[in-house]
Parts: C-alpha cells; sequence; structure tokens
C-alpha cells in the first residue's frame, strides 16, 4: 500500500528529530572531553611560558669578585711551609722504622802471627826509628817472626787492598765492617789473595817478608796495624 502525502511527512519528522538528538548527544560528550582536558593543556602552557631568569653583568662579575675574596693569601701559605716541613719531620722522627742505625763495633782481633809483641803502637807519642833514624810514631805493632812465616786473617773480612807500598814493603788491607780495617805490611808478597775476597778469621794470607824499606833494620817481624777511617788505633786493645 502506498503511504500518503502526510504519513511520509510523520515519518521524516521523527528521523529529524532523532539525529539532532544524537547531534545533541555528540556535541555534549565532545565539551566534557574539553573540560577535563582543559587543565592538562592549561599545565603545559604555563610550563611553556617558564623560562631562565635574566643574569646580568653586573651581577655576574659581582659572584667573581665573591670568589676572589675567599682566595687564601699565597703569602700566608708560604710563610707556613717551614712550620709544615717541620711537622712532617717529627711525625717520621715519631714512626718506627726510621731511628738510626746502631753502630758497628770494632772486631774482636786474634794475633795475626805466632810470636811476641817487639815494637808497640806509641799513639802519637814520637819514637825514635833504628832504620830512618828520626823520631815517628809507630802506627802499628811489630810482631817478632821468621822470615816464612804464615800471616792469619785476625777477624773476618773482605781483601780491600793488595799493592806493595814504597816504604812498608807488600801490603794487605783487610775491611771488618764499618770503617774498621787491619793492615798487615812487610809481607813476602800478596799472590794468596785478591781484592774483594771473604777472608775468614784465622785463613793465612800471606808470609813475613823483608820488604818494609823503613823497617829493614829490625829483626824479622810482621807489621800490624788497625784503623777507625783514617786515623790508626791501637790493635792489641782489641785483641781477644
Amino acid at each position: 500500500m502506498k503511504k500518503t502525502t502526510k504519513q511520509r511527512k510523520k515519518q521524516y519528522s521523527k528521523a529529524t528529530y532523532i539525529a539532532a538528538m544524537a547531534a545533541v548527544f555528540v556535541g555534549s560528550a565532545a565539551l566534557v572531553s574539553l573540560v577535563r582536558l582543559s587543565p592538562l593543556t592549561l599545565q603545559t602552557k604555563e610550563q611553556e611560558s617558564l623560562s631562565l631568569p635574566e643574569v646580568s653583568m653586573d651581577s655576574a662579575w659581582s659572584g667573581l669578585s665573591s670568589i676572589e675574596d675567599k682566595t687564601p693569601d699565597v703569602s700566608e701559605t708560604v710563610e707556613m711551609l717551614p712550620t709544615m716541613a717541620n711537622d712532617v719531620l717529627q711525625t717520621e722522627e715519631a714512626e718506627p722504622g726510621y731511628a738510626a742505625s746502631a753502630p758497628v763495633t770494632p772486631p774482636k782481633l786474634i794475633m795475626p802471627a805466632a810470636g811476641e809483641i817487639m815494637h808497640p803502637f806509641s799513639g802519637e807519642t814520637l819514637v825514635k826509628s833504628k832504620t830512618m833514624g828520626d823520631w815517628r810514631v809507630h802506627s802499628g805493632v811489630d810482631i817478632r817472626a821468621s822470615i816464612g812465616d804464615a800471616v792469619y786473617a785476625a777477624a773476618d773480612g773482605v781483601i780491600e787492598q793488595a799493592y806493595r807500598d814504597p816504604q812498608m814493603g807488600f801490603t794487605i788491607i783487610v775491611a771488618h765492617g764499618g770503617d774498621y780495617k787491619t793492615l798487615y805490611q812487610n809481607l813476602a808478597s800478596v799472590d794468596m789473595v785478591t781484592v774483594g775476597q771473604k777472608v775468614a778469621q784465622g785463613d793465612c794470607i800471606a808470609a813475613v817478608g823483608d820488604s818494609a824499606a823503613a823497617e829493614m833494620l829490625e829483626e824479622a817481624h810482621l807489621h800490624f796495624a788497625m784503623q777507625n777511617g783514617t786515623e790508626f788505633i791501637s790493635p792489641t786493645e782489641h785483641m781477644q
């Protein structure tokens, strides 16, 4: 059955009403969304509006001046250096391990030849030299012996020198640690030892000779001396 004109108009009116209501609903939803998003939008805009504060050149120079004022005076530091160095030295002295090493004690000697002492050590006292005919100090002791008799190391040590002295003849010097040395002179030769050789007390190191021009008129003997550094000291005071 065909619809009349009145029925068609009524149908169109309902459709128009439904479309209008749908438009209102969509518009309301969009408005609610805008309202909900508005705080975020405002916050974003506020953040975009933020900017760093401007710093003027006057304030910058003022800041540098305040830093310079706090810089320590170099002259005061230099004046404190002696005191600081003294404090370091006192600290080092107080700590263990900085104590000075104990001095080396003189060696205990044995007689280096089998015989008696015929001329003692004179120290600073002048004695008459039978061979040279003058007055001089006798820097060691003369031990009576026969030519060819054995000469022994008076203490442990190292051969420091082995040579021929113009006045005292063939000479061997043994170092005993620290500044202590023993000298063996008027020897037959120095062929039995080498420089740097270690010797033990009682080792045979040479034989008695007659090579000392300054004591050639004396009986056969070993001239035996002892030194502490460059000073001659009495060997008999250190014999066992």
